[in-house]
């Protein structure tokens, strides 16, 4: 499966030439396609109300895509939301090889990052914030740490979109 599906689903996945192979149960459905980057894919249906569909090899890197029902763009189910695209989107990660391994999740100290709810006296109402702390943030309270402040996120975005696509490293949101 790949690695920005939500549990319990084995499509889409990816094989050894980069190739991405979805499957989709839509009985009722008269035609179904996969848009992977802009490139739409017919799907084949099954006796058993399965869509399938192997696209050609995609590079490595994340691809948004989107279910195209009976002519209506969708997500899909199986896998996690992404804002790409102007909108919502479903999206698939094209591993690197062995080059990849510094950005890949190692056996090292995690830090977290919290929601936090604080009082703005200056709004006069409750606002939330999202705050990186470092692994040894709890048991090193003598040391400093510096304080990065993120307040643009962009058109339609919002505060999550600086952890949203952590899912292809932690395998959830």
């Amino acid at each position: 499966p790949a690695s920005t599906n939500v549990p319990g689903n084995d499509y889409p996945r990816l094989d050894e030439n980069h190739c991405a192979y979805f499957r989709i149960h839509a009985p009722q459905a008269q035609k179904l396609q996969v848009d992977c980057g802009g490139r739409k894919y017919d799907m084949q249906k099954g006796e058993d109300g399965f869509w399938t569909v192997k696209t050609d090899p995609l590079v490595v890197g994340f691809h948004y895509y989107f279910l195209i029902v009976d002519g209506l763009s969708v997500t899909d189910p199986a896998s996690y939301t992404f804002f790409g695209c102007c909108r919502m989107a479903s999206g698939i990660e094209v591993p690197e090889g062995k080059e990849g391994d510094y950005y890949r999740t190692q056996n090292v100290p995690h830090g977290q990052v919290r929601s936090c709810v604080y009082w703005a006296e200056s709004q006069k109402k409750f606002r939330r914030c999202m705050v990186y702390t470092p692994a040894e943030y709890e048991y090193k309270t003598d040391k400093r740490y510096p304080v990065l402040i993120a307040t643009r996120h962009g058109r339609r975005r919002n505060r999550m979109v600086y952890t949203g696509k952590d899912v292809q490293h932690h395998g959830q949101p």
